[in-house]
C-alpha cells in the first residue's frame, strides 16, 4: 500500500510539470520501508531539447569612404586642393601668411584682374618671361613671352637684343658699343662710345670730352662718332658731298686752289719746299708775297682767312671752323 502511494503521487507531480510545457525533472529515487530497489528516472525527450542559433559573424571594414574630391588623411577626409594642413598632399602644412590653392601653398594675397600669383609676386603670365603661360615657367635667353608663350623676338631698327632687353648701343650707358659695356660713373653713352658728362655751350655736345658742334663737325656729324667720309661735309647734322668753287678743289675737306696753294700745289698733298712758292701749279723759287698775305713755310698766305695759317703761321683751324679776322 505505502508504494502505491508513492507511484500515484510521483505520476501526479509529472502530469503537473508535463501539463506546463517543461520538461520533466528527473525523479528521486525513493525506497520503499522494506526494500533497497531503486525507482526508474525519466529520461527528457529530444523533442523538448532547444534547437541551437546561429550567431552573426563580424567583420572589420575599415572607415567609411570619403566624398568624391576628397581624400582621407588620419581619421578626417579633407580636400588636398584647398586643405592648408595638408595642402596637395596629406600631411603637406602651408607656412604662415600662405594658403592651399590648387594644391599648391601661396601667398595669402589677392592679384589684379589679369594678373596671377607666383610665389609671393602677382605677375602677368602673358609677358613675364620668367613665368610665361604658368608660374614658373622661364623663357630661354633671348626670347620673350607673348600670350604667354616664349617666342624668338626681333627688335626693331637700330637696336639689338641685350639679354632679353632690345637696346640702342649707340645712346645705352650700360650697353654702349656693345652688350654689358657700361659707361663709368660721369659718363654718357654718345655714338656708341662713353664719354664725359662735360657742360658745352648751347648748341654743342660733348664728344669724348671734346664740345663739337653735331650740326657742322664733320667727325661727329649728327651724334659723336659719326664720321662724314672724305670729300664730304657736315650740314645740319647730315654727312653731303662738299662742291667747291670754280677753279678750286676739294683736298681733305678744305677747298684749295692747287696753282697756287704750295701745300696742295697742282695736286691735293704736293707740297713745295721751304722758300718755294707755287705758281701755276708748280713750285717755284722764293717769291715775294702780295700785300696783305705772308710767306708760311713755302706759300703766301693770308692770315687773316686761311684756316691752315689762321692768325699766324701753322695756326690751322679745325675741319669744322673757318677762319675769320685771323
Amino acid at each position: 500500500m505505502s508504494r502505491l502511494k508513492t507511484w500515484c503521487l510521483a505520476l501526479a507531480v509529472l502530469s503537473s510539470v508535463a501539463g506546463c510545457g517543461s520538461d520533466p525533472p528527473a525523479t528521486t529515487p525513493t525506497t520503499d520501508s522494506g526494500t533497497d530497489k531503486p525507482t526508474t528516472t525519466d529520461t527528457p525527450t529530444t523533442e523538448d531539447t532547444p534547437a541551437p542559433t546561429d550567431t552573426p559573424v563580424v567583420t572589420d571594414q575599415g572607415p567609411p569612404a570619403c566624398d568624391m574630391g576628397q581624400t582621407r588623411c588620419g581619421d578626417v577626409c579633407v580636400d588636398t586642393q584647398s586643405n592648408s594642413s595638408n595642402c596637395g598632399t596629406c600631411g603637406t602644412t602651408c607656412a604662415a601668411g600662405q594658403v592651399c590653392r590648387a594644391g599648391t601653398c601661396q601667398s595669402d594675397m589677392m592679384c589684379m584682374s589679369g594678373q596671377t600669383l607666383c610665389g609671393t609676386t602677382c605677375v602677368d603670365t602673358t609677358n613675364d618671361v620668367a613665368n610665361c603661360g604658368s608660374c614658373g615657367n622661364a623663357c630661354p635667353a633671348g626670347q620673350t613671352c607673348n600670350g604667354g608663350m616664349c617666342r624668338a623676338a626681333d627688335c626693331p631698327t637700330g637696336q639689338v637684343r641685350c639679354g632679353s632687353t632690345c637696346v640702342d648701343t649707340t645712346n645705352d650707358s650700360a650697353n654702349c658699343g656693345t652688350c654689358g659695356n657700361t659707361c663709368a660713373a660721369g659718363q654718357t653713352c654718345t655714338g656708341s662710345m662713353c664719354r664725359s658728362s662735360m657742360m658745352c655751350p648751347a648748341g654743342q655736345t660733348s664728344c669724348g670730352g671734346v664740345c663739337a658742334d653735331t650740326m657742322t663737325d664733320v667727325a661727329n656729324c649728327g651724334g659723336c662718332g659719326t664720321a662724314c667720309p672724305t670729300g664730304q661735309t657736315c650740314q645740319a647734322g647730315t654727312c653731303r658731298a662738299m662742291t667747291c668753287p670754280t677753279g678750286q678743289v676739294l683736298c681733305g675737306s678744305v677747298c684749295v686752289t692747287t696753282a697756287t696753294d704750295a701745300a696742295n700745289c697742282g695736286m691735293c698733298g704736293r707740297t713745295c719746299a721751304a722758300g718755294q712758292t707755287c705758281a701755276a701749279g708748280a713750285c717755284t723759287g722764293a717769291t715775294m708775297c702780295p700785300a696783305g698775305q705772308t710767306m708760311c713755310a713755302s706759300a703766301c698766305a693770308d692770315l687773316q682767312t686761311d684756316p691752315a695759317n689762321c692768325g699766324t703761321c701753322g695756326n690751322a683751324c679745325s675741319a669744322s671752323q673757318t677762319c675769320t679776322t685771323g
